[in-house]
């Protein structure tokens, strides 16, 4: 009796793999669940783009699947997910890209206001 082939490929391939991703976190160069400090314009681009049908593949469920160090985006991005697909609410949307845009336009008055002059 044989061994399934897959066996040998999950042993040639998976091994390898997970020793290799494993090195690369504890040298510290993938940081799973690390929050992500995104800007508010990147964060109303992600909204916008979804509204617009502009997003890049996997973009709306990289989107998801990230956290962010700002309190502030990651309650809106927490909110445009749960209105986003499968069933997406575009008015809900409408309004977290609104809230992610005044704090771009909030952002670009503290940098105003705070430069040498």
């Amino acid at each position: 009796m044989t061994a399934p082939i897959w066996i040998p490929i999950v042993l040639i391939v998976g091994v390898p793999l997970v020793l290799i991703v494993g090195l690369l976190q504890s040298l510290g160069w993938i940081k799973p669940n690390e929050p992500m400090d995104l800007r508010p314009e990147e964060v109303a681009e992600y909204i916008r783009d979804f509204l617009e049908g502009a997003s890049r593949d996997w973009a709306w469920d990289d989107f998801e699947n990230m956290r962010l160090k700002d309190p502030a985006l990651d309650a809106i991005r927490s909110d445009a997910c749960a209105a986003g697909p499968p069933n997406a609410d575009d008015e809900k949307l409408k309004e977290c890209l609104a809230r992610a845009e005044a704090l771009v336009a909030q952002a670009r008055v503290q940098a105003l206001t705070h430069q040498p002059g």
